[in-house]
């Protein structure tokens, strides 16, 4: 049986997502897949951002020493914008004692950049996402859902949502019944099925592809 936040994960510290300090930090992430049901859970959102970004994915090969990513996020929130660089680069799996509820271990920086480092970089990614995020506070702890936009401009049903954690989970948490058909498997764990679910969000709904237009 799968638990809650509130048993699981006490004081946990903000998402170090788009933290744009220059120093460094490490990151116990999970990201889950579900179709939002009630869109309604959104009103509670603490923060709504509207993130326009683009990545490059390094893979591990026999001439560096780590595989990770880079990315540029153009973040809207209200009246503001701010740009951001991230770097992550992937350490080893942690397991929590008992081998449960892996989580994937980043270590990550941010800095803000200026608007032509971010139109520069955009050129050079080959896909990206355009997506609204809403922070939504769970049971001590926040939960990051991304919605994505179709071609007719409305929201998919289909939801991303990345939660962050001090230390892997002693076992897995319960979503809000807010949420269905949840994928709650990792990258690592995720049956075949699960993986060609997810691919196909990726390839149809989460990610977009460039106009053609060069800036």
């Amino acid at each position: 049986m799968r638990l809650t936040l509130a048993n699981l994960i006490k004081d946990c510290k903000i998402s170090t997502e788009d933290d744009s300090s220059g120093k460094a930090s490490s990151e116990k992430e999970y990201v889950f897949y579900a179709k939002l049901l009630d869109p309604s859970i959104l009103e509670n959102a603490t923060k709504e951002e509207h993130h326009e970004q683009w990545g490059i994915r390094v893979e591990k090969n026999d001439k560096n020493m780590a595989a990770g990513r880079l990315r540029v996020r153009k973040i809207i929130t209200g009246g503001s914008t701010e740009h951001v660089m991230t770097i992550k680069v992937e350490q080893k799996i942690e397991q929590a004692q008992g081998g449960n509820a892996p989580a994937q271990n980043m270590k990550e920086v941010g800095i803000s950049v200026s608007e032509d480092i971010f139109i520069m970089f955009r050129q050079m990614s080959d896909s990206g996402m355009i997506k609204t995020r809403y922070t939504i506070p769970f049971s001590g702890m926040n939960l990051e859902v991304d919605r994505f936009y179709l071609p007719n401009n409305e929201f998919s049903d289909w939801v991303k949502i990345d939660l962050e954690a001090p230390k892997p989970l002693e076992q897995m948490i319960e979503l809000p019944e807010a949420f269905g058909e949840v994928v709650y498997n990792q990258a690592h764990q995720q049956t075949p099925e699960e993986k060609e679910l997810v691919t196909r969000l990726y390839e149809n709904v989460f990610l977009s592809k460039h106009t053609g237009v060069l800036e």
